[in-house]
């Protein structure tokens, strides 16, 4: 099973993953902690998208596209920005960027995520949640 959406880079479309986590349920029983899992990687990767990748412009999009297999949500999240290098997403866990903002979203996708890769080529997330 796969799907695919295109969405405007306005905050409130972040209830898309509502969306999506139903239409996964149809076919791929998820447990409690499983969806709370999917869900903040979901919401992390998308925000990101709509608020560093797109700069919350509703003229730009983000396309997401994920594929549900017998032991693995695939997710694909892109945006139109200019992309980022993954490699100098501060490390949120050091002592030194424990009060700093930015980089927990990244840290917990790479967490809960088996595989989690950023292009900046393509400016986008390649998410592999094992089931």
């Amino acid at each position: 099973m796969s799907h695919e959406y295109a969405i405007a880079s306005i905050s409130t479309n972040i209830k898309i993953i509502d969306v999506i986590l139903h239409t996964i349920q149809k076919t791929v029983p998820l447990t409690d902690a499983q969806l709370f899992e999917l869900r903040l990687v979901l919401s992390e990767a998308i925000t990101n998208a709509i608020r560093h990748g797109n700069d919350y412009n509703p003229e730009k999009t983000v396309y997401i596209r994920y594929t549900a297999e017998v032991k693995a949500l695939k997710f694909f999240i892109s945006d139109e920005g200019s992309g980022f290098n993954i490699q100098q997403v501060t490390d949120p866990t050091l002592d030194e960027n424990v009060e700093k903002e930015g980089g927990r979203g990244v840290f917990l996708m790479k967490k809960i995520c088996q595989i989690c890769t950023y292009s900046a080529q393509e400016k986008a997330y390649t998410l592999t949640y094992k089931l």
